[in-house]
């Protein structure tokens, strides 16, 4: 969610409007190093959701903002 709001207020100090960027050929590239979150979370499986292996994924950042904000371009986390 942290990465939604920040690319969100990203465009939003750019000022670019999201109904310009929405279905865009824009590329997402994020640059992640822990997951500290997850760790947190692993502590006590049984308080974890059911999305919680894809929602806490590093992997998949970049994918998940440019599903968020519909861009076509290419991704890469």
């Amino acid at each position: 969610r942290i990465l939604l709001e920040t690319v969100y207020e990203a465009f939003e100090a750019a000022g670019w409007p999201l109904d310009t960027v929405e279905g865009s050929q824009t590329s997402v590239h994020v640059g992640v190093m822990t997951d500290d979150y997850y760790t947190i979370q692993a502590r006590d499986p049984d308080t974890m959701g059911s999305h919680a292996a894809t929602g806490l994924s590093r992997c998949i950042l970049s994918n998940r903002v440019s599903y968020a904000f519909d861009l076509k371009g290419p991704s890469m986390t």
